[in-house]
């Protein structure tokens, strides 16, 4: 999966939001209301992402029920990280 991939599956989790990362960065930010930021550990792009371990449909799968989970408030965002 690319990391093009990898924004677009996030935000159709989260309702079509817009998704985005820095250059060279696994911190997706989802410009949701409250924002949200989404950190995808080494090894998670490794296994899932580099190694085509999960389709774009898998991840959005994967991050659609975090919605509602815990989240932790860090600066007026929430933070989740995937590993």
């Amino acid at each position: 999966m690319t990391r093009d991939e990898c924004l677009v599956a996030v935000g159709e989790a989260f309702d079509g939001a817009e998704v985005w990362a820095g250059i060279d960065s696994w911190t997706l930010t989802v410009e949701s209301v409250p924002i949200r930021k989404i950190q995808l550990l080494p090894s998670f792009v490794k296994t899932h992402i580099d190694a085509d371990g999960m389709s774009p449909a898998e991840l959005t799968a994967m991050v659609s029920p975090q919605r509602a989970g815990a989240w932790q408030e860090v600066k007026g965002s929430f933070h989740l990280v995937l590993r």
